[in-house]
């Protein structure tokens, strides 16, 4: 095999060998390195070739990759992010050949996207999701980064949309908790509504970054936090209402609130999106939320128009004996409510069912490239990785299918 050409080119390995024999070898390869017993094929299909997805460090057991065996006798490798994937791939191929391959990543999957507070935009044929730059690269929290997607699925490696140490701007002084950044399109423009901790005031607050392009760089557009300086405030959301105008939702924090009780704020934004305009509302509590009178947490709002006209928010806290979830309220007004909390979860953990064994929260609402109705979120919120599910909008309830 040491004159076979072993090569690494965008996830794949090149092989030259037939499909099956190939498969073979390699099941057999790792069940004998790592005491693994593989299936035939996973449940992970690509056209015209068959998937196997191990842990590689059962105590670790998000340190995991998918070996794509394809049609043409390559392999295409993916992990759960960068480092393990070249080093699950260094092993392998030392493993097999004496040879260390050459790593060009250019993919990674979404069942293996380590990602917080997922938002995607559709828009001219692609898919944008924008993260903020996470543990397990090196680089922690250092700014916002864009994958981008034909298929909701097979993820490009991120471009660093805005990075922290490179930002000229006065008025910006954001070093830490670089959190819950949104991508939206407005008015011909891209924008990233995000949190960040000011080294000035040692608050988190919420700024807006504007792009010519969804996977461009991009510049703050605000004068530092545009929410209240003394106050920690996460978590900012656009809306635009039915006459086309702007507003904010975001979190005033707990942590910032002398009986450490969050609350949900909304209020007007000026058309460049740059500023707040008008008095900011307070449209309800975080101990509001039902089954939890002691829950202090509000997190990632979210505000939805139904067919109807009727407005709904998203927003996540802990449900007992369930974790994080995602909960709606829905207003009997306008934007500024009143909102009243409806009793049904959008999602809970549910072990008996295999698509939400896990708990999850920080809902995104947005279309598919096809006009579907769908949700991103996170799941496991201690490792978070990306979860998308369809939405049923059903006039005055939203519920996942």
């Amino acid at each position: 095999m040491e004159n076979k050409k072993i090569r690494l080119d965008s996830l794949t390995l090149v092989y030259n060998e037939s499909e099956n024999e190939f498969a073979g070898i390699i099941r057999d390869a790792l069940a004998a390195k790592y005491s693994i017993t593989l299936p035939e094929s996973g449940k992970e299909d690509y056209v015209g070739s068959a998937s196997i997805v191990a842990e590689i460090d059962p105590s670790y057991p998000l340190r995991r990759y998918s070996i794509d065996i394809k049609a043409d006798g390559g392999i295409r490798v993916a992990g759960d992010h960068h480092e393990t994937v070249y080093f699950a791939v260094q092993r392998l191929v030392n493993s097999l050949f004496g040879a260390e391959p050459e790593v060009e990543e250019t993919h990674i999957y979404s069942y293996m996207l380590l990602v917080s507070d997922p938002s995607i935009l559709a828009y001219d044929g692609k898919y944008y999701q924008v993260g903020f730059v996470c543990n397990g690269r090196g680089n922690v929290e250092i700014g916002y980064e864009i994958y981008t997607s034909d298929n909701l699925y097979d993820w490009s490696l991120p471009v660093r949309a805005f990075n922290a140490s490179d930002c000229k701007d006065p008025a910006f002084d954001g070093f830490c908790n670089f959190w819950a950044p949104e991508i939206w399109e407005y008015r011909g423009k891209f924008y990233i509504f995000a949190t960040y901790r000011s080294k000035a005031t040692n608050h988190r607050g919420c700024a807006v970054f504007r792009s010519d392009k969804p996977d461009g760089k991009y510049e703050m557009i605000t004068d530092g936090h545009m929410t209240p300086k003394d106050w920690d405030c996460i978590d900012n959301s656009l809306y635009i209402d039915e006459n086309g105008d702007p507003w904010m939702t975001f979190v005033h924090e707990w942590t910032s609130m002398p009986d450490h009780i969050g609350t949900m704020c909304v209020c007007r934004l000026s058309d460049d999106l740059s500023r707040l305009e008008g008095e900011i509302t307070t449209i309800f509590k975080a101990n509001e939320a039902p089954f939890n009178p002691k829950n202090g947490v509000t997190d990632g709002p979210f505000i939805y128009r139904f067919k109807s006209g009727k407005l709904a928010m998203i927003w996540s806290y802990y449900y007992p004996g369930k974790g994080y979830c995602i909960g709606t309220v829905h207003s009997e007004g306008d934007v500024r409510g009143p909102w009243v909390q409806d009793q049904e979860i959008l999602y809970e953990r549910n072990d008996a069912d295999y698509r939400a064994r896990r708990e999850g929260g920080h809902g995104f609402i947005f279309r598919d490239l096809e006009g579907n109705l769908k949700i991103s979120f996170h799941c496991n919120n201690n490792y978070k990785w990306l979860c998308i599910r369809d939405l049923s909008d059903e006039g005055d309830v939203l519920r996942i299918i």
